[in-house]
């Protein structure tokens, strides 16, 4: 709901039509979901170590850093592909502008959850036809 609420408000600010897509979505924790750091520790012992070190293991019933990180891309994809020579505002939550950038730099995704990505922070990735990338600015504060 925050993620959507941002959007609307960017939205407004530049006059522009809002649209929601799944791909955008926060980390799908499975069995996780709703939980603290303690009881997930308490329930999978080391698990979330594993989850955030190596970028490819996944919480029960959830998704792995690649996993999220690949439904981004495939929608940041998609929207390159609508033409270019425009600015595309994508509001999200840590989990995926982590993602983004981390492929935007071609790092592995084990290193993705190093990424530190302040609340209401703005992250600036610039995509290119040809699958060159820049990152511009990751988690610059705003006036939130």
């Amino acid at each position: 709901m925050r993620a959507q609420e941002t959007a609307a408000a960017v939205g407004r600010r530049l006059g522009l039509h809002v649209s929601t897509d799944d791909r955008f979505a926060e980390f799908r924790f499975g069995q996780w979901e709703g939980r603290t750091v303690p009881e997930i520790e308490q329930e999978w012992p080391g698990a979330l170590a594993q989850w955030r070190s190596t970028g490819t293991f996944e919480p029960p019933g959830g998704e792995s850093y690649a996993q999220l990180g690949a439904r981004v891309w495939d929608g940041l994809a998609e929207l390159l592909a609508g033409g270019v020579d425009r600015t595309v505002v994508v509001v999200g939550h840590a989990g995926q502008i982590r993602t983004a950038v981390g492929q935007a730099l071609g790092a592995p995704a084990a290193t993705w959850s190093r990424l530190r990505i302040p609340p209401a922070s703005l992250s600036v990735l610039r995509l290119w036809q040809d699958g060159s990338t820049e990152v511009t600015a990751v988690g610059v504060p705003t006036d939130g």
